[in-house]
């Protein structure tokens, strides 16, 4: 694996010291492993613990915080409390994703729409899954998860956009998705 950016690693540590269950998954590891360009940095932690000194921790360290998605944006995921978006000139933007149902990096991975993002980073160790695994050997985006119709449509949204990055990689959607496509 490409080594993902230092700066991944610097905001985790920051964000563990107020939320130490907090993980850094998705985009920015699958494409720092596969030569990618990074878009930006998703962390993911428990919904109440440490939130305000987080945000403190983040702005202290020089970041803005120029947006945040309420729970309202993440309709389909009752798992999601908000998003908070934090820039900083020079850096990755980063995403704090403040989880009502939390489970650890290595447990939390399904959840993510297609096998090749479900990798993620604890600060000690990179977690992948098997339909991760399946995805990078395949060069597949597999959807794994989509429970409506709208879901698949953003999914498969993201897919396509993703394709700009992964143009030799196919986008599979199983037979147990296809009735979505109705």
């Amino acid at each position: 694996m490409s080594p993902f950016p230092a700066q991944g690693r610097a905001v985790l540590a920051l964000i563990q010291e107020h939320a130490p269950l907090a993980y850094l998954a998705g985009g920015a590891l699958r494409d720092a492993r596969f030569g990618r360009p990074i878009k930006d940095l998703d962390f993911f932690v428990p919904h109440m613990e440490g939130h305000n000194a987080v945000h403190g921790a983040l702005l202290d360290a020089g970041y803005e915080c120029t947006a945040v998605a309420a729970m309202q944006y993440f309709a389909d995921d009752p798992t999601v409390a908000d998003a908070r978006l934090y820039e900083q000139p020079g850096q990755l933007p980063v995403n704090v994703i403040r989880l009502h149902v939390f489970k650890p990096c290595r447990e939390a991975l399904d959840r993510f729409d297609l096998g090749f993002c479900q990798i993620g980073f604890d600060g000690a160790h990179t977690h992948t899954t098997h339909a991760f695994a399946l995805d990078e050997a395949g060069h597949t985006m597999t959807i794994t998860r989509c429970e409506s119709p709208e879901q698949f449509t953003r999914t498969s949204a993201r897919a396509e956009r993703l394709r700009e990055k992964y143009r030799e990689w196919l986008f599979v959607v199983p037979e147990k998705f296809k009735e979505m496509t109705r």
